[in-house]
Order: structure tokens, then sequence, then C-alpha cells
């Protein structure tokens, strides 16, 4: 894990319980179990549809 995703977990952590996995060179984020969005590189891609 690196500090941008732990940047983007604390920005979250209000929220409730966010998860990050690892995932063909970068990294998806889960929202109380969806799919959200993605981190590639320094960046976060959220999804813009329903879960």
């Amino acid at each position: 894990m690196n500090e941008f995703n732990e940047y983007v977990r604390d920005c979250f952590s209000e929220a409730g319980d966010i998860v990050i996995k690892s995932m063909m060179g970068g990294y998806l984020v889960y929202f109380k179990g969806k799919l959200i969005g993605d981190i590639c590189g320094d960046e976060l891609f959220l999804k813009r549809t329903p879960t």
C-alpha cells in the first residue's frame, strides 16, 4: 500500500469502512462491499453509475 492509498483511505474514513485491494497494477476501492472506484498511480477515479 502506498502513501496515496493511505491518503484516500483517510479521506473516506468518516464515511465508513473503505477497502483498497491490489488489482492488475492498480488498486480497486470498495465501500460497504461495493466497488466505487480505482486508483491508478496517484489518481483516484470514482464510478458515476449506481453500484
